[in-house]
């Protein structure tokens, strides 16, 4: 697998560390359900909510909030910015910050990137590490950020049950630890998190199924075990609702993601057992694509398995323009920087930081016909904004001119 594959936020990278922990087991488990030959088609009011979510988040954004469950009628369209008013930085002191990334690679480090970047705007130190995807090295960065007595550590996609021994240390030391891209689901002990909502990612591409399939999917989600912020059985639940929809969950491990050939061989096995499944619902698009695309076209199904994911990424891009990728949500990793830094602010002026999914952060729908022509972080960045000016708040609040970064 190359560098440029290997990837994602909260995804594919850091659930290869699952590996070390208990209850990550390598065994698959699946559930799913199937329409029964009498079922009654869904009601109107939940064939309209898909058709809404998915006009309005093909159109601009949608966001919500709820972690593990999430409402159908929860979903809103973003017109504005609907986050928490963004505090000013606190004053009287240069600010030492420590950001560390889940990898040297991809979304990790562009959003790691961003974090340092309007840190230093703000006239903050900054200091940028990354991990390589195991617990050791996370545990290891954040012992050597302590070790140099940070105001704060902002943390991209590392989730807190890889680091509660540095996290409590944190606390005695009265150091602000953010969690981004993650939420309490992944392990407690941070001051405050950001979550870049996967739920809502999810609930949209439930909606895109429902309503690209009429109604009558029979589709197959996979899971990556031990990584609840993913998200996945938000979007198996909601197309359950779907009553003539047929519904499948797998779960494998992380290194049958993570390994292209492994990946492949079972993804073909999946096939093989669900010869009739009409959508393929992915993760994340931060990991392996092109074996999964291999597999379909061994199979013969090409054209007529459709493939969808959350995380929307510039590698994801060739494939949604080629059709491989039929659908994926989109969102802006600088605006999940910008509400990073505002938790770090309220944290250092003991403020109460919002809660994981209360940052109001947008999710758009991304296919073939609206899909950015170019493949970079910063035309991803310049789609979510021109849809909601999520930058004009921040910059405001602080004073500074956040216009080169990201």
């Amino acid at each position: 697998m190359t560098q440029q594959r290997w990837r994602s936020l909260a995804s594919g990278v850091v659930a290869a560390s699952c590996l070390v922990l208990a209850s990550c087991s390598t065994s698959n488990s699946g559930g799913g359900s199937a329409p029964s030959s009498g079922s009654v088609a869904p009601s109107a009011a939940t064939s309209a909510g898909y058709q809404k979510v998915v006009s309005e988040a093909r159109s601009g954004l949608v966001t919500a909030k709820g972690a593990s469950s999430l409402a159908l009628t929860s979903i809103k369209e973003l017109t504005s910015f609907d986050g928490p008013t963004p505090v000013k930085q606190p004053t009287g002191k240069r600010y030492k910050i420590a950001v560390i990334g889940c990898a040297p690679v991809g979304a990790c480090l562009n959003t790691a990137n961003n974090i340092r970047d309007i840190a230093t705007e703000l006239g903050w130190s900054a200091a940028l590490s990354s991990g390589d995807g195991t617990p050791q090295s996370f545990q290891q960065l954040f012992s050597t950020a302590l070790s140099q007595h940070p105001d704060a550590i902002v943390a991209v996609a590392v989730s807190g049950i890889f680091v509660q021994q540095q996290l409590a240390q944190a606390k005695e030391q009265g150091v602000v630890a953010i969690g981004v891209n993650v939420s309490s689901l992944g392990g407690p002990g941070y001051t405050g998190y950001v979550d870049g909502r996967e739920p809502v990612s999810k609930a949209v591409l439930a909606s895109w199924i429902a309503t690209d399939s009429h109604e009558k999917a029979r589709a197959v989600f996979l899971d990556i075990q031990g990584n609840p912020d993913l998200a996945v059985a938000v979007g198996a639940t909601l197309l359950k609702q779907c009553s003539t929809c047929s519904v499948k969950t797998e779960s494998w491990s992380p290194t049958d993601f993570i390994d292209p050939v492994k990946e492949q061989q079972k993804v073909t096995a999946l096939l093989q057992t669900n010869s009739d499944a009409q959508y393929l619902v992915l993760p994340t698009s931060g990991l392996p694509l092109t074996p999964v695309f291999q597999a379909i076209s061994q199979a013969g199904l090409s054209g007529k398995l459709k493939v969808v994911a959350s995380d929307f990424d510039p590698p994801s891009l060739a494939p949604i323009q080629s059709g491989q990728l039929s659908a994926s949500t989109v969102m802006s990793q600088k605006w999940l920087a910008l509400a990073s830094i505002d938790a770090v602010n309220r944290g250092l002026a003991k403020q109460p930081i919002p809660a994981a999914d209360a940052w109001g952060i947008g999710i758009g729908l991304i296919d073939k016909s609206n899909a950015p022509s170019t493949a970079s972080y910063s035309a991803f960045d310049s789609y979510v904004r021109s849809k909601v000016d999520f930058v004009a708040p921040y910059a405001k609040a602080w004073n500074v001119d956040l216009g080169s970064v990201g």
